[in-house]
């Protein structure tokens, strides 16, 4: 039945490509953050008629940024809640198969979703706060969040100096919002505040709602 219901998603949205998307005009570079929305917003500001160019750089964090474009290039990224962040990844790695570039894919593996919290939580604590993130924030980065888009995304293109709109940003990777796999994304009371303590660096600066 997963195997079923996973053949639903757009093989295209699931490849995962975390590649930087430059805009010319601006000398500017959107930064791709593995599971916090980048295919869809790469495909928004394309599809908005603002010229870009996303084929043939590699993977891109900000210093990567830096050494392709140079060093006044402006940066501006998307992250989204650390929380649903583990939620999408092992979604994505349930569908796709474990491995990857990340630690989670490779040493964190469990069909269970609670598993997998666990052991990123005994492999490779507070990951997206630690290791993750600060790879592609700075304070040269501009910085919003995916969970505002459209209207972060725009402030984002503002921040470079572009004053076109981006009007919708439509969902490409679905695979974490298939019912098979969404009603497994369930943490324990205990174990969602202990992988909240551990994301504390992200969520105390940009979701400070989760704490009250």
């Amino acid at each position: 039945y997963l195997r079923q219901a996973c053949s639903q998603v757009d093989e295209e949205s699931i490849q995962g490509e975390h590649l930087m998307l430059y805009l010319p005009r601006y000398h500017a570079a959107f930064l791709h953050i593995p599971k916090c929305g980048g295919m869809a917003i790469r495909r928004a500001i394309i599809a908005s008629g603002i010229s870009a160019h996303g084929d043939g750089y590699q993977i891109g964090d900000a210093q990567n940024a830096r050494e392709t474009f140079g060093p006044d290039v402006r940066l501006f990224t998307v992250i989204r809640n650390p929380v649903t962040w583990y939620a999408s990844y092992w979604c994505d790695r349930i569908i796709n198969g474990w491995g990857g570039d990340l630690i989670p894919g490779r040493l964190c593996q469990s069909n269970d979703f609670e598993r997998f919290v666990r052991n990123c939580l005994h492999e490779c604590y507070g990951f997206v706060s630690k290791e993750l993130y600060p790879r592609y924030m700075d304070k040269n980065v501009f910085i919003e969040r995916l969970e505002g888009v459209p209207r972060s995304l725009n402030s984002g293109l503002r921040s470079i100096g572009c004053e076109e709109v981006v009007e919708e940003v439509l969902p490409t990777n679905m695979g974490s919002a298939l019912p098979v796999l969404r009603e497994r994304c369930v943490l324990s009371d205990d174990l969602r505040q202990r992988l909240i303590q551990s994301e504390m660096p992200i969520i105390e600066r940009y979701y400070q709602e989760m704490l009250s």
